[in-house]
C-alpha cells in the first residue's frame, strides 16, 4: 500500500470516522456485533435531538453559589434587591446579572412596589430548589 493510500483509509485519532452504511439501516459507526433494537436506535435519535435550552439554562444559573444563595434567600420571604446587596456584600450591577440570569432561567420574577424590585420564587423555582435541597441530602462519596 502506498503512503496516499494509507493516508486515505486510517483515522487520525482526533478526527471522527466516515459514516458508514450498517446492520442498524443508518449511515453510521455503530458496530453490526454491537446488538440494539431499531426502535430503541429510533427513540434514542429522537430524545438527543429534543431542545435542552430550558434545562441548560437552569443547570447554568444554579451553578454559581452566589445564585444558589439569592435563590435560598427568596424562599425565607420575597425581597427588594437592596436587601440582597446589604447582606450579600454584593454590587448592584453584579446583583443585576446574577438576578437576570436566575429570571431567563425562569426561577424567579419581580414586581416593582414603588422604587423598589421585590423578587420572588416563581413556582418553578420552588421545584427547582426542592430538587437542589433533595441532592444536597445525598452521600454522593459512597
Amino acid at each position: 500500500m502506498s503512503a496516499s493510500e494509507e493516508t486515505e483509509t486510517e483515522v487520525a485519532p482526533h478526527k471522527k470516522k466516515r459514516p458508514v452504511a450498517c446492520s442498524h439501516g443508518y449511515s453510521c459507526n455503530i458496530p453490526a456485533s454491537y446488538e440494539i433494537a431499531p426502535e430503541t436506535l429510533e427513540r434514542v435519535k429522537e430524545a438527543i435531538t429534543l431542545d435542552v435550552g430550558t434545562p441548560v439554562a437552569v443547570f447554568k444559573a444554579l451553578a454559581d453559589p452566589l445564585r444558589l444563595r439569592i435563590l435560598k434567600a427568596l424562599r425565607v420571604s420575597d425581597l427588594c434587591v437592596c436587601v440582597f446587596v446589604e447582606l450579600l456584600d454584593c454590587e448592584y450591577s453584579r446583583l443585576s446579572y446574577h438576578l437576570k440570569v436566575l429570571k431567563d432561567a425562569g426561577l424567579v420574577e419581580y414586581t416593582q412596589e414603588g422604587n423598589f424590585l421585590i423578587y420572588h420564587l416563581t413556582e418553578f423555582g420552588r421545584a427547582v430548589l426542592g430538587g437542589v435541597d433533595a441532592i444536597k441530602s445525598l452521600d454522593c462519596r459512597r
